[in-house]
């Protein structure tokens, strides 16, 4: 595989996530909404809920070498989508506007109906009558009240969690939630800059660079360890 086409692999893959989860709520929060104190918090509240699910998932998941049915997966078979659709809608209540909450939600669906019934039929071509079992028994997004009890099991590991990346989307979920913050602000103050959102701007600078940071030690630890 050339260069470019890792570059556009990696390109599409970011595109795909952060738009539908990032994306298009910072565009209207710059173009059209406007965030109140109570939606920002309980629409904060429910994004980091959503977070959480995605990173439970992430410490679980072995994608496609192995049936996951630890964690989440005992009751979820699509957490990861699962913890994303929290988030969609934790941005919606951020924005406080229920029509753009009903439109987020569609988005969500037609972006990742598709790829969830891809996945499945995948996972039923290589597990066949376990993956049926397991699909049978598992709710798709929503919990099941019954835990899954059949399939190799495994603990939650801090190695499979850092492989995912998921550190990136919290802190550009942050990113995106401060700048929201600072777009309320500004208009609340009539374009003073009060000591708040300076602070606001400062973590966004510190979100960067941990990001950067973050992953410029786990490169190094994966080339150590190579």
């Amino acid at each position: 595989m050339t260069s470019g086409s890792k570059l556009l692999q990696r390109v599409q893959r970011l595109i795909k996530l952060r738009f539908a989860v990032l994306y298009l709520p910072g565009l209207l929060a710059l173009g059209l909404l406007r965030a109140e104190a109570v939606s920002f918090r309980w629409g904060l509240s429910i994004v980091l809920v959503g977070l959480a699910v995605r990173s439970w998932a992430n410490g679980y998941a072995i994608k496609m070498d192995k049936l996951t049915t630890s964690g989440p997966y005992a009751r979820i078979r699509h957490p990861l989508y699962t913890g994303t659709l929290l988030m969609v809608i934790g941005f919606a209540v951020i924005l406080n506007s229920h029509i753009w909450g009903v439109l987020f939600v569609l988005f969500y669906v037609a972006v990742y109906s598709r790829t969830m019934h891809s996945e499945e039929g995948m996972l039923e071509k290589k597990f066949g009558e376990p993956y049926r079992a397991y699909r049978a028994a598992v709710p798709p997004l929503w919990p099941g009240l019954n835990e899954y009890r059949a399939g190799e099991k495994w603990p939650f590991t801090w190695e499979r969690y850092w492989r995912s990346q998921e550190y990136k989307l919290i802190l550009w979920s942050m990113v995106l939630v401060l700048i929201i913050y600072l777009i309320a602000a500004r208009d609340a103050s009539a374009g003073a800059w009060t000591s708040s959102m300076k602070t606001a701007v400062l973590g966004i600078m510190l979100l960067a660079a941990a990001d950067l940071g973050i992953t410029l030690i786990l490169k190094s630890a994966k080339k150590s360890r190579s």
